[in-house]
């Protein structure tokens, strides 16, 4: 993939009532132009602060603020641009979060299509005409407002590297469309009563300004076509650097592997340095006096990076997540977690077709083993108890599984709100049996104790010694048997004041639902119609990735259910059900191999 955002091919207008063209008028005098220098009495500065002298962070702050603010205007053109600072960070950046303030055509008009449907947000002009008057306040204590910022080209980005012991760099880049503008803005803030200190350095041929004692305020330089502000000298120094011939991230080997599949149009790209955060978390935990060996991280050590994207698509608002891997550093058992062959779940045949919420999982029995493995070396004697509660070991309730697992919440049956069941799937179902009816022996007696102390006073106003006394209460839960259409549902007696706990074994699965009626929807649907046969469903589950583990809710399924359940928790809901009604579904769906993860959530909004 490549690391930069293309440009796609500009797409007709769309009407000017539903994207504006032009920016709002300004109230605020308008900036400086190239031709008419900038005068500090074009303006009435802001009065200084009573807390003293505010330095360049400050002036951070502000610019980050109204970064988008500024570039709205742009956001607003069907224009689009490509990737312009991904290449003057420096490889060594621990974070990077960027915003893509002109993202491409087809990103703008998905956005618009989605927010048309919420009226609560308003039309473009009215989100613009708000955060302008937030943009405002929020710069007012600088002397600045949001016409000093449409000079804000197409991306901005926060950038973080985290030296060892040292305190963090931290670096803002905006892209700059109007070099003139952008100086007078800075050159109109550093005017500000309220800032004062400033030193002008060359470093490489630019020009470094910073506020304080060695740039103890900050510091802020133009770096080509980039506004790049720091909290140190150094963090501006290190982007010169980069930008003048140094290791890029963009160029990074875990940065390319980490983005590689990432979606090309978006709105946003977060980059984490997951290995190097580790290193820095160990070496700060060794200088805190942690012992090395306190915590297995051998995991996280095999990650490489972490990214994701925010981009706006046909069918909604997506989020990308991707994971790279090291298969060098990986455990056979985390192997075996993101390797395993793909295969349709059969659990799914089990889940009612009006199912509001779903959760699948392939690969649970590698899931169940990595964990053990990582208890056992943290925790030696724990491995023996769960082997003694029929947890493992040969007869033990996870040699019986076969990786599959589902939950599923559904309309519940019989005045019950809510139906809900978590299926496993087994190989065994005689040894499933055996060893659910082991954990259920083991947790059906429970005992509560209180204790109780008293005192007494004689006749002549002695106080006697106190006494101390306790009373325990042991309750032994009481598991009843029916059978439904040839299976046995075992469950609690129910004492009417919580739903009651049951179990089964039925072809192939072993379910625990809430009560004996949640097991016999999946009885019923399994026999009949399933979620599989849901075209809602089946559309989300082909809209992401779900070959190892997928997560579905049915929206509008989920608060008709709230409604009919309850009327009287949906009438106070009203506000928050108006909300929702655009989004038909929440979907998760995730795939992986050795080298990579890639998961994706989309909130579908047709």
């Amino acid at each position: 993939m490549s690391d930069e955002t293309p440009q796609e091919p500009t797409q007709e207008p769309i009407p000017a009532a539903d994207v504006p063209t032009e920016p709002m008028p300004a109230t605020p005098p308008p900036p400086p132009t190239p031709d008419m220098p900038y005068s500090a009495a074009m303006d009435t500065p802001a009065a200084p602060s009573r807390k003293g002298k505010r330095t360049l962070a400050v002036v951070v702050a502000a610019l980050v603020v109204v970064g988008a603010g500024g570039a709205a205007f742009a956001f607003f053109q069907l224009r689009g641009s490509s990737d312009v600072l991904m290449s003057q960070v420096p490889a060594s950046a621990d974070f990077v979060a960027t915003a893509y303030l002109n993202p491409a055509a087809s990103q703008k008009v998905d956005l618009f299509r989605m927010t048309d449907k919420f009226p609560v947000l308003g039309s473009e002009s009215d989100l613009t005409q708000r955060l302008n008057t937030y943009l405002d306040q929020a710069g007012q204590s600088v002397g600045l407002n949001h016409n000093d910022f449409q000079w804000i080209g197409s991306q901005a980005a926060v950038v973080v590297d985290l030296p060892g012991a040292a305190a963090p760099n931290i670096e803002v880049l905006i892209n700059v469309d109007d070099m003139s503008a952008a100086k007078a803005t800075l050159a109109k803030a550093r005017s500000n009563p309220g800032l004062s200190g400033w030193t002008d350095t060359q470093y490489k041929g630019v020009t470094v300004s910073s506020a304080g004692s060695v740039g103890s305020g900050g510091a802020y330089a133009f770096v080509g076509n980039t506004l790049v502000i720091a909290n140190t000298t150094g963090g501006v120094d290190s982007i010169i650097d980069t930008d003048q011939g140094g290791a890029s991230l963009a160029d990074s080997a875990d940065f390319k592997a980490t983005s590689a599949g990432l979606p090309d149009g978006r709105l946003a790209l977060v980059y984490v340095n997951v290995n190097s955060l580790l290193q820095l978390a160990q070496s700060m935990g060794s200088a805190a006096g942690v012992s090395p060996g306190t915590l297995d991280i051998t995991a996280l050590q095999a990650v490489r990076g972490l990214g994701m994207t925010v981009s706006a698509e046909p069918t909604g608002l997506a989020m990308d997540v991707n994971e790279s891997f090291d298969p060098s550093k990986m455990s056979d058992a985390m192997k075996a977690l993101y390797s395993g062959a793909a295969h349709d779940n059969p659990l799914l045949s089990f889940v009612p077709g009006d199912a509001f919420a779903l959760a699948q999982m392939e690969g649970v029995d590698a899931l169940f083993a990595a964990l053990i493995d990582q208890v056992s070396k943290t925790s030696p004697d724990m491995t023996a108890k769960l082997e003694a509660a029929g947890v493992t070991g040969p007869s033990g309730l996870l040699s019986t599984l076969t990786g599959d697992l589902a939950f599923e919440l559904a309309p519940g049956a019989a005045g019950t709100p809510v139906s809900g069941a978590l299926l496993l799937g087994t190989n065994d179902t005689t040894k499933f049996d055996a060893a659910v009816a082991k954990l259920r022996d083991l947790a059906a007696t429970s005992q509560s104790c209180f204790s109780s102390a008293s005192s007494g006073v004689t006749a002549s106003g002695v106080v006697l010694p106190g006494t101390q006394s306790s009373s325990c209460t042991t309750t032994v839960a009481r598991w009843l048997t029916e059978d439904y259409k040839g299976t046995t549902i075992n469950y609690v007696a129910p004492d009417g004041t919580a739903p009651t706990l049951a179990y089964a074994t039925v072809d192939g699965a072993g379910v625990i639902g809430i009560g004996p009626d949640s097991i016999k929807q999946l009885i019923d649907a399994k026999a009949g119609a399933n979620i599989t046969s849901n075209s809602a469903f089946t559309t989300a589950q082909a809209a992401v990735p779900s070959q190892r583990q997928f997560f579905y809710v049915d929206v509008q399924g989920m608060l008709q259910g709230i409604a009919t359940a309850s009327p009287d928790q949906a009438a106070s809901m009203q506000q928050a059900i108006a909300l929702l009604k655009p989004v038909k579904a929440v979907v998760i769906g995730a795939e992986s191999d050795a080298t990579h993860s890639h998961s994706k959530l989309l909130i579908e909004i047709p």
